[in-house]
């Protein structure tokens, strides 16, 4: 849940800041435009800078040490680059709003740029689902099941044993879990809990997959 939400804060970035640049231009402070964003309700964003907001009126805390506090307290690094930025302005001057304009700018082309990789990714990733969790299993199921037949009918033929099965299960197993972690770390990055359900799920599906086919097959050619 959390991680869900700093990624939808951190996609709102730009956002907020396209705001923030706006109410700047029209001669307005930074605690304004903050308080505009505010009003906007861009999801997440509002409720990290009613925080600072919060902090400044309540507990009297200045501008700097507010955002300070807030910015270190959550998982973003975009955040606390804003952050910095913002409180050097204030003490050294400069034009904050040309500032955060291209910041966002710079944050939209690299959200961009991330969401084709993504979809690139993605796409690759798919075609190797299916083969590694879903051709292969298949084929491995048929041909077990095709030579379960086969020995039944001619018993000169020797059988499927058990032992057999089990390994080819064992091979399927460790082959769909190594591919659902690396198919996990494109789409959700390094996150050692995604990672093992993605693992989980793509293990079930080839071993489903497998045992579907080889039970299938042992019916129709029967």
């Amino acid at each position: 849940m959390y991680e869900s939400k700093m990624d939808k804060f951190d996609k709102n970035i730009p956002k907020a800041l396209y705001v923030m640049v706006l109410s700047l231009d029209s001669g307005r402070s930074v605690v304004e435009a903050i308080n505009e964003v505010i009003r906007s309700g861009i999801p997440e964003v509002d409720v990290v800078f009613s925080k600072i907001v919060t902090l400044m009126t309540e507990r009297k805390l200045s501008f700097e040490d507010a955002m300070i506090l807030v910015s270190n307290s959550l998982d973003s690094k975009i955040f606390r680059q804003v952050g910095r930025l913002i409180i050097e302005n204030r003490k050294y001057g400069g034009e904050l709003a040309d500032t955060l304009k291209k910041l966002a700018k710079t944050l939209d082309d690299l959200q961009n740029l991330k969401s084709q990789l993504l979809s690139v990714t993605a796409n690759g990733l798919a075609v190797g689902l299916i083969i590694l969790c879903g051709v292969i299993p298949a084929t491995a199921g048929l041909i077990g099941g095709y030579l379960t037949v086969i020995s039944q009918l001619a018993p000169t033929m020797p059988s499927v044993e058990a032992s057999q099965i089990s390994k080819a299960i064992e091979t399927i197993q460790m082959g769909s879990g190594l591919f659902g972690l690396f198919f996990a770390v494109p789409l959700f990055g390094l996150k050692v809990n995604r990672m093992i359900i993605t693992c989980a799920v793509c293990m079930t599906f080839a071993i489903g997959t497998f045992y579907a086919v080889l039970r299938l097959t042992g019916l129709l050619f029967a």
